[in-house]
C-alpha cells in the first residue's frame, strides 16, 4: 500500500504539468484560430487588400 501511495504522489505532479501544458496549448490554439477567422472576415469585407 505505501508503495502505491508514493507512486500516486510521484505521478501527480506529472499529470498537473500535462494539464497545464494542454491548457496553454488549447488557449494558444484558440487565439490562433480566432486570428485566422478575423483575417478571413476582414479580407471578405474588403478591409485588407
Amino acid at each position: 500500500m505505501p508503495f502505491l501511495l508514493v507512486r500516486e504522489l510521484w505521478m501527480r505532479p506529472d499529470h498537473f504539468g500535462l494539464l497545464v501544458m494542454s491548457l496553454i496549448l488549447s488557449i494558444t490554439a484558440g487565439h490562433f484560430l480566432l486570428r485566422l477567422l478575423a483575417k478571413k472576415r476582414f479580407t471578405a469585407r474588403g478591409f485588407s487588400s
